[in-house]
């Protein structure tokens, strides 16, 4: 499962910018270290849950999972209206500019 492209999608872009912005564990980097390695063997998304089995140094695999919460139509527009960074935050989340 090896990747050097990551977000080739407008979505997958504003993902990543989103949680570069947020990750003070340099975990992305790592992250895309394990994909280009082919570390990554398996990777799932369903719904608001991201499941992918990775080849580590310690064990021969962890299990890694990533559950991304719904938001409420009201803290949509709650976040809309906060501040620009939320308006990033929202187009990144919800796909459109807010009004």
């Amino acid at each position: 499962m090896a990747s050097k492209s990551y977000g080739t999608t407008w979505w997958g872009r504003e993902w990543l910018a989103a949680l570069t912005k947020i990750d003070n564990a340099n975990r992305i980097p790592r992250g895309k270290t394990y994909a280009n390695t082919g570390k990554v063997l398996d990777l799932s998304i369903d719904g608001g849950k991201v499941t992918a089995r990775v080849k580590g140094h310690y064990a021969s695999f962890y299990k890694i999972v990533l559950t991304v919460p719904q938001v409420s139509s009201a803290d949509t527009a709650w976040l809309a209206i906060t501040s620009p960074s939320a308006r990033r935050f929202t187009v990144t989340f919800f796909g459109r500019m807010p009004s």
